[in-house]
C-alpha cells in the first residue's frame, strides 16, 4: 500500500471543496437567478393585483360615466343602413365648415360586445386652417360618438394658405337586438 502523506490529504481535501464550491457556485448562479425572475414576477402580480382592485374599486364611478355619455351612442335597427346616418353628419359638418370633402367610403365596420365601430376615410378635403378647426369643431358639436383616428394635413403647392389632406373617422354605435322569434 502507498502511504499518503497528511499534506497530499490536504491537497485532496482542498481539491475537493474547491470543485464542490465550483459545483455549488454554477448551480446557486442559476437558482439565484430563477429566483430574482420569481420575485419580479411576484412583484408585477402584486402590481396588477393592486390595479385590479382598483378598477374593481372603480366600479360605480365608470358606471356613472357610462350613463353620463350613454345618451351619445346611437342605437340603430337591426337593418338600418348606418353609413347614411355619419355621412349626413360629416356632410353637415363640412358644409357649415366651409371644409370641401372629396371622396369618402366605409372601410370597415367591426363589433366589440354590444358597441359597433365604423371607420369612414376621407381621401380628399381641403380648405383653410379656420376650416379645419370650424368642422373638427362641428364633429364634435354634433353630440355623437366620433374620433377622428388618423389626419394628415399638407399645404396647397401653389397657394400655401390652402390645406388639403385625408382623415381616417370612427363612428361608434349600437343595434338593436332583432326578437327571438
Amino acid at each position: 500500500m502507498i502511504a499518503v502523506s497528511l499534506r497530499e490529504k490536504r491537497l485532496v481535501i482542498i481539491t475537493l471543496l474547491v470543485i464542490l464550491y465550483a459545483v455549488i457556485g454554477f448551480t446557486a448562479r442559476k437558482r439565484l437567478d430563477e429566483w430574482s425572475i420569481l420575485r419580479r414576477e411576484t412583484q408585477a402580480a402584486k402590481g396588477d393585483l393592486v390595479k385590479s382592485r382598483a378598477l374593481i374599486a372603480a366600479g360605480p364611478l365608470w358606471k356613472q360615466r357610462y350613463l353620463d355619455v350613454q345618451t351619445l351612442m346611437h342605437v340603430f335597427t337591426a337593418t338600418a343602413r348606418v353609413d347614411t346616418h355619419w355621412r349626413k353628419i360629416l356632410d353637415d359638418a363640412a358644409d357649415a365648415s366651409g371644409l370641401t370633402l372629396g371622396s369618402h367610403r366605409v372601410v370597415s365596420e367591426e363589433a366589440v360586445g354590444d358597441v359597433r365601430e365604423m371607420t369612414i376615410e376621407c381621401r380628399d378635403w381641403k380648405g383653410t386652417t379656420e376650416n379645419l378647426v370650424d368642422f373638427l369643431y362641428a364633429l364634435h358639436k354634433a353630440g355623437v360618438m366620433l374620433d377622428i383616428r388618423q389626419l394628415h394635413i399638407r399645404p396647397d403647392s401653389r397657394n400655401p394658405s390652402q390645406l388639403s389632406g385625408q382623415f381616417t373617422l370612427s363612428c361608434a354605435f349600437m343595434r338593436e337586438t332583432p326578437p327571438a322569434n
